[in-house]
């Protein structure tokens, strides 16, 4: 776990009397778009989706308000205006995923890797859930990420800094893709499971609809793959999963080209040749 001295070194940046002045008269023109009861509200939700204090004051920093580490009703005013930023409704403060998306483009921008790290693990995965310990490491680039710590309490991950260069979809895929790796070598889980299980979560949590056909069925070729490797055994209890690859496939198949049908269709039959579970 983090030290007070690591975090503050994790969010802090070189501050001067004039950066403060700015910081303060930004504050006091920042229009209230909410009532105070709805911004009340608003931050009670927000603390309970956002209550890890290093995720809170990750976007904090992305909103550009006061970093006390709590989802307060300045920062879900602070929500609300880049929510008519971003032309959404309604305007009241909540932090959904449009707005995520948003922070975590602030902060990929503004090269703060570390809290986009903390921003993704604490929005994207549940509270309680199994969590990491996300750092990045510059010296990391031929893979994306190394376990280094899988004993008691979360487990440690550090990433490449070439996962920042994606879209915050993909990092947020990398991110879960980790921590689902760090679970699955805590249970012991034989490598062929482990690898289809790693390449089905990342094909099943893509956002198909805004990704290209091609790429889409790109990762379904891995899924494929990976399942041809298991035994006939672990492949019975994989096939739930590889159903609701065939669903996405079928979807998607209806608005693909005919010449996009035509190099994957291999892969399309061989999904279909799976026997249902």
């Amino acid at each position: 776990m983090r030290q007070p001295q690591e975090e503050k070194q994790l969010h802090e940046s070189p501050v001067d009397a004039t950066s403060i002045l700015v910081a303060i008269k930004r504050a006091l023109a920042a229009p209230s778009l909410l009532a105070i009861a709805d911004a009340r509200a608003a931050a009670e939700r927000g603390g309970r989706r956002l209550g890890d204090r290093r995720a809170a004051l990750a976007a904090q920093r992305a909103l550009h308000v006061r970093q006390t580490g709590v989802f307060d009703e300045a920062t879900a005013q602070a929500v609300a205006r880049r929510q008519r930023t971003l032309g959404l409704a309604p305007v009241d403060g909540n932090l959904g995923d449009a707005v995520f998306y948003s922070l975590l483009t602030s902060l990929v921008r503004d090269r703060a890797l570390d809290a986009v790290l903390a921003l993704v693990v604490g929005y994207a995965f549940a509270p309680g859930e199994p969590c990491i310990d996300a750092s990045v490491d510059t010296s990391l680039y031929e893979e994306d990420y190394e376990l280094r710590r899988l004993g008691a309490g979360p487990a440690a991950v550090a990433f490449s800094p070439a996962v920042f260069t994606r879209p915050p979809p993909r990092i947020v895929r990398c991110v879960a893709r980790a921590r689902e790796d760090a679970r699955l070598r805590r249970q012991d889980t034989s490598a062929p499971v482990r690898s289809f299980l790693l390449q089905f979560l990342e094909t099943a949590i893509a956002d198909s609809a805004n990704e290209g056909f091609v790429p889409f069925m790109g990762e379904v070729a891995l899924v494929v793959d990976r399942f041809g490797e298991l035994s006939r055994k672990e492949q019975r209890a994989a096939r739930p999963r590889l159903e609701q690859i065939r669903g996405k496939v079928r979807e998607r198949w209806l608005s693909a080209t005919d010449g996009e049908r035509r190099i994957f269709q291999s892969i399309k039959d061989a999904l279909d040749r799976v026997e249902p579970s």
